[in-house]
């Protein structure tokens, strides 16, 4: 399957998100997901 933008994700990868969260700083990842109910963590 194609790659999605330059993350080398697929869209298959992405479940049907409709939203992404890419923080400047990787170490706010934690911090931002613990905030929702449901997050997934698929690049870095």
């Amino acid at each position: 399957m194609t790659a999605v933008f330059h993350l080398g994700l697929t869209a298959d990868m992405l479940h049907g998100a409709t939203l992404a969260l890419v923080p400047g700083d990787p170490g706010r990842v934690e911090r931002l997901a613990a905030t929702m109910d449901r997050h997934q963590f698929l690049a870095s």
